[in-house]
């Protein structure tokens, strides 16, 4: 599907979901599919990922050969975390998580935030923002502050580029060593003008910006990783092999 679209399709590990059905049917190879998104669209591509890792000596053959970059590729070999269930939503074990380079979860009461059996963190496609649990909001907000030196809020608020620029990349280490980071560019949402449509330059002599917050801190308990989370990266929910890929 390359075009914005709107709305939830049903993509969980349920019988009734279009993937299963699609499997069951034979139309898919395998019971898997992935999505890729940027801000303004991206791909779902059913039974696995039609993206792969393109080294720097092989897009540069690519490129004398005619390559079309609109088709994309990964940045980096995809790297795998397992499924803690093979029913239901996509859930996954967050093992860290840092603030710029401040690690927040080495108190194991905040990771157990994370990591809660009756709602551990989730990947859903669903869900725009990102909700943290609101046991981590103490340390997750000092450690943005002390890096941004900005208080940490979810209200509208006009940013200097100077100020942006400060703002951290937050970085969730998942089971096995897979690293997934979300920088200010995703979670950071221009305001929209009422009266023009377009985001709201504050002051056009010094590009301030009028932008809004869109990682909450007030999940009860567990992670909601929403669709903001997963631009710029290929996501493969391999539901056959029990577990999530995820590549720049």
């Amino acid at each position: 599907l390359y075009k914005r679209t709107t709305g939830i399709m049903g993509l969980g590990m349920f019988p009734t979901s279009l993937i299963y059905a699609s499997y069951i049917a034979g139309s898919i190879p395998r019971y898997s599919f992935s999505m890729c998104l940027t801000k303004t669209n991206g791909s779902l591509n059913l039974g696995g990922t039609a993206l792969s890792f393109h080294s720097p000596a092989l897009l540069l053959k690519e490129k004398k050969n005619g390559y079309n970059k609109e088709l994309g590729h990964h940045l980096e070999p995809m790297r795998y975390t397992p499924l803690l269930s093979d029913e239901g939503l996509f859930s996954i074990q967050v093992t860290a998580v840092y603030v710029g380079n401040i690690h927040i979860t080495q108190d194991k009461k905040i990771l157990s935030h994370f990591q809660s059996k009756k709602k551990p963190t989730i990947i859903d496609s669903g869900t725009t923002d990102v909700f943290l649990p609101a046991g981590s909001k103490e340390a997750f907000s000092d450690a943005w502050t002390s890096i941004s030196t900005i208080e940490y809020a979810n209200a509208n608020r006009i940013y200097t580029w100077e100020e942006y620029l400060n703002l951290p990349d937050i970085t969730f280490v998942l089971k096995d060593d897979v690293y997934w980071t979300i920088t200010p560019a995703h979670y950071m949402e221009g305001v929209v003008s009422k009266k023009t449509g377009e985001e709201w330059i504050a002051r056009k002599e010094d590009e301030s910006k009028m932008l809004h917050n869109r990682i909450y801190l007030d999940e009860p308990d567990g992670t909601v990783l929403g669709s903001l989370a997963m631009i710029n990266h290929d996501i493969l929910f391999d539901i056959e092999g029990k577990r999530i890929g995820l590549a720049r």
